[in-house]
Protein backbone atom coordinates (compact mmCIF):
# COMPACT_ATOMS: atom_id res chain seq x y z
CA UNK A 1 0.00 0.00 0.00
CA UNK A 2 2.64 2.67 1.04
CA UNK A 3 5.64 0.97 -0.18
CA UNK A 4 8.41 -1.33 1.57
CA UNK A 5 8.78 1.07 4.25
CA UNK A 6 5.86 1.75 6.43
CA UNK A 7 5.07 2.41 10.29
CA UNK A 8 2.96 0.10 11.91
CA UNK A 9 1.10 0.74 15.20
CA UNK A 10 -1.86 -1.47 17.11
CA UNK A 11 -4.88 0.28 18.49
CA UNK A 12 -7.70 -1.14 20.47
CA UNK A 13 -10.91 -1.17 19.04
CA UNK A 14 -14.94 -1.75 20.31
CA UNK A 15 -14.03 -1.90 23.44
CA UNK A 16 -17.90 -2.72 24.47
CA UNK A 17 -18.53 -4.90 21.22
CA UNK A 18 -15.75 -7.16 21.17
CA UNK A 19 -12.51 -5.26 22.17
CA UNK A 20 -10.09 -6.11 19.13
CA UNK A 21 -6.75 -4.86 17.54
CA UNK A 22 -6.62 -2.76 14.49
CA UNK A 23 -3.33 -2.07 12.99
CA UNK A 24 -2.68 1.54 11.44
CA UNK A 25 -0.11 1.60 8.48
CA UNK A 26 1.59 4.81 7.76
CA UNK A 27 4.45 5.99 4.98
CA UNK A 28 7.95 6.13 6.44
CA UNK A 29 8.15 9.58 5.33
CA UNK A 30 5.31 10.82 8.26
CA UNK A 31 6.58 11.99 11.49
CA UNK A 32 3.98 9.81 13.40
CA UNK A 33 3.47 9.35 17.54
CA UNK A 34 1.82 7.52 19.44
CA UNK A 35 0.13 8.76 22.63
CA UNK A 36 -1.25 6.42 25.13
CA UNK A 37 -3.60 7.09 27.96
CA UNK A 38 -1.92 6.30 31.17
CA UNK A 39 -2.81 2.43 32.06
CA UNK A 40 -2.53 1.90 28.82
CA UNK A 41 -0.45 -1.26 29.78
CA UNK A 42 -2.40 -2.35 32.79
CA UNK A 43 -4.87 -5.28 32.83
CA UNK A 44 -8.02 -5.10 31.93
CA UNK A 45 -10.64 -5.23 35.51
CA UNK A 46 -12.62 -8.34 35.66
CA UNK A 47 -16.17 -8.24 37.23
CA UNK A 48 -15.57 -8.89 40.44
CA UNK A 49 -12.83 -6.26 41.06
CA UNK A 50 -15.57 -3.46 39.30
CA UNK A 51 -18.11 -5.54 42.37
CA UNK A 52 -15.53 -5.01 44.84
CA UNK A 53 -14.69 -1.25 43.92
CA UNK A 54 -18.58 -0.27 44.43
CA UNK A 55 -18.72 -2.03 47.84
CA UNK A 56 -15.82 -0.50 48.89
CA UNK A 57 -15.24 2.87 47.21
CA UNK A 58 -12.19 4.75 48.19
CA UNK A 59 -12.94 8.51 49.66
CA UNK A 60 -16.63 8.35 49.08
CA UNK A 61 -19.77 6.79 50.29
CA UNK A 62 -20.96 3.62 48.93
CA UNK A 63 -23.26 4.00 45.47
CA UNK A 64 -26.50 2.52 48.17
CA UNK A 65 -25.65 4.80 50.75
CA UNK A 66 -25.62 7.64 48.22
CA UNK A 67 -28.94 6.63 46.03
CA UNK A 68 -30.85 6.15 49.38
CA UNK A 69 -34.23 7.97 49.36
CA UNK A 70 -33.49 8.94 45.96
CA UNK A 71 -36.54 7.58 43.00
CA UNK A 72 -34.34 8.19 39.92
CA UNK A 73 -30.72 7.29 39.50
CA UNK A 74 -28.20 8.01 37.11
CA UNK A 75 -24.89 6.38 37.07
CA UNK A 76 -22.27 7.75 33.57
CA UNK A 77 -18.70 6.36 33.06
CA UNK A 78 -16.31 9.37 31.19
CA UNK A 79 -13.96 6.51 30.15
CA UNK A 80 -13.52 2.92 29.98
CA UNK A 81 -10.02 1.73 32.30
CA UNK A 82 -8.16 -0.96 31.12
Amino acid sequence: MFGMNRLKTKIRRGAWYGDSEYTLEFPSTWNVTVCRMAGHDLEPIDDERIRFSFAHPIGTKTIHELARGRKEVVISEGKKVK
